[in-house]
């Protein structure tokens, strides 16, 4: 993609831009250097709610819907619940265990810093019962 002169890739826009120019899991350096003239646009902190709009198409990925920009933190939200609804979060209850998307696993420095964070954000985020049970 061309934007503003410059070209992006799909990951430059996810993880330059969307996620606050963070690295890309299982890569090693950020999308943009210091000296990049698209490192200005990079949001300054990752927006993990994207993690459940943005899909690549496997089964285990987010459904793809449209976004308004009208209503996006709603519909953003919304697409968090649905995720996790649809098997993001597993809770079993008898065994005492859950199971989470790999998407937390891979962009877990946008969840917290620690799994203390990550679960608190999870909490924020579920449904209230499977909160409870979390």
């Amino acid at each position: 993609y061309l934007v503003g002169g410059y070209p992006y890739s799909l990951s430059a826009i996810q993880n330059g831009v969307l996620r606050g120019n963070q690295r890309p899991p299982y890569q090693l350096i950020k999308p943009f250097g210091p000296k990049d003239k698209r490192l200005p646009i990079a949001l300054p902190e990752s927006q993990c709610l994207i993690h459940f709009a943005l899909t690549n198409a496997s089964r285990s990925s987010p459904a793809l819907k449209c976004y308004s920009p009208r209503d996006i933190d709603a519909e953003l939200r919304a697409a968090v619940r649905a995720f996790f609804l649809d098997g993001g979060v597993v809770i079993d209850m008898e065994s005492k265990t859950d199971s989470l998307s790999k998407i937390i696993k891979w962009f877990s420095v946008d969840f917290g810093k620690n799994e203390l964070e990550i679960l608190r954000w999870l909490v924020n985020h579920l449904e209230p019962n499977k909160a409870e049970n979390l």
